[in-house]
């Protein structure tokens, strides 16, 4: 069986001026979201600017299609937030 590994690496800024306290409950509840919608693996990253933060998405899956359709469904949520502005690089490959 053919299997994908799809990882999406998001900068993330959040858009007020906000502390390191509201950073990490803004990305924490970006994180908890998208490992219980999408059932992938996510790890956090913080820059020493307080309005940076990284979210590392990783999925695997049977089809490349049906991960791209997951990684676009996370950027659309991310767009829905509103609040927070964000940049991705996305790679699909074959594991």
């Amino acid at each position: 069986m053919i299997m994908y590994n799809g990882v999406a690496v998001f900068k993330l800024r959040v858009e007020w001026q906000c502390t390191l306290k509201e950073r990490r409950q803004v990305s924490q509840k970006v994180r908890d979201h998208i490992k219980n919608q999408f059932n992938a693996s996510v790890k956090l990253d913080y820059e020493e600017e307080a309005q940076i933060f990284y979210c590392v998405v990783s999925l695997l899956g049977e089809s490349e299609n049906f991960i791209d359709n997951q990684l676009r469904y996370i950027e659309d949520y991310l767009e829905m937030l509103g609040e927070i502005a964000y940049t991705c690089e996305v790679s699909i490959d074959r594991v």
